[in-house]
């Protein structure tokens, strides 16, 4: 199973099959994909299992600090991330395992190179704090060499439900 498929999250984006990215409708699910992620999908659901909770505390501790105190409206879910979790953790498994410069992968993600490096920093937190170790692949140093990796591992992407 890939990721979202358990919790409901939101389907990932990502690279078309040609290499260039449409932010429209780009689906990030095959980049969960064991080839890029090098875990099984078990193995990244597990994974994604044992990140929730400190997440949470992470994400809830740093609405903290920036509020300067507790919630002053009643407490929800706010308003939903562009990331799930389980893109944060692609995001860094391809940034540390291909050791994929951050320019192109905020291609990938369609964000911004601030928020991918916020991203990668506080994921490889999360990873430290359950004592999860990346292992390493042959390095892609282009998006190019990404987009040929993933296609010729017969990753291809899923475009959206059409809505009218």
């Amino acid at each position: 199973m890939y990721p979202g498929a358990v919790t409901g999250e939101q389907p990932m984006r990502g690279v078309v099959a040609s290499g260039s990215v449409n932010r429209a409708w780009t689906d990030r699910t095959g980049l969960a994909h064991p080839a890029v992620t090098g875990m099984s999908p078990t193995a990244f659901d597990t994974l994604i299992t044992r990140l929730l909770t400190p997440h949470d505390t992470q994400r809830e501790a740093a609405l903290h600090n920036r509020r300067g105190g507790h919630r002053h409206t009643a407490k929800g879910p706010g308003r939903r991330p562009t990331l799930t979790l389980a893109d944060r953790v692609v995001l860094t498994l391809i940034h540390d395992r291909f050791r994929l410069p951050v320019k192109d992968i905020t291609k990938l993600f369609d964000i911004g190179q601030t928020t991918a490096n916020k991203v990668i920093r506080d994921t490889r937190q999360l990873l430290n704090q359950i004592d999860h170790t990346i292992d390493p692949a042959e390095p892609l140093t282009t998006l190019a060499e990404s987009t040929t990796y993933i296609t010729t591992t017969g990753i291809t992407p899923n475009p959206p439900n059409e809505t009218p």
